[in-house]
């Protein structure tokens, strides 16, 4: 075989393999994004879950806030165990307003490796049904 159809037939070659290195690469960065979209997922799913939680202590704390209220109006409890009751709540709220706060951290990680724009019309609830809806408040 001739030294130039070597050379040409070396080059092509040269270039197939690089073009299924760049494949392989591609590949993986699709795969490395598909997964960290998944993370976030599950981290959106797992921080709401922790909202309603911490949205059922709030209010559940406050109920407790007021009922301790009226029974120290009536003279049925001491200052002492309202001020408890009115600390409770005050975390309950802290605890609600922070994870409130991991909620949209997680949305907007997730967002940002999905690479999803922030259209209004953009239909989001194909990844989790509140998405819209926390869309609206940022």
């Amino acid at each position: 075989m001739p030294l130039q159809q070597r050379n040409a037939r070396g080059k092509v070659e040269e270039t197939n393999a690089k073009i299924r290195q760049t494949e392989f690469k591609l590949a993986f960065a699709l795969d490395k994004i598909r997964n960290e979209i998944l993370n976030y997922h599950s981290a959106i799913l797992a921080a709401t879950s922790q909202l309603d939680m911490a949205n059922i202590n709030l209010s559940l704390s406050q109920q407790l806030e007021t009922i301790e209220q009226d029974r120290f109006a009536l003279g049925a409890t001491d200052l002492l165990s309202l001020q408890i009751r009115e600390q409770a709540a005050l975390k309950a709220k802290i605890d609600q307003i922070d994870a409130n706060a991991q909620v949209h951290k997680n949305l907007a990680e997730f967002l940002t490796a999905a690479a999803a724009d922030f259209r209004s019309d953009a239909d989001l609830t194909r990844f989790h049904p509140k998405l819209n809806q926390w869309l609206i408040g940022l």
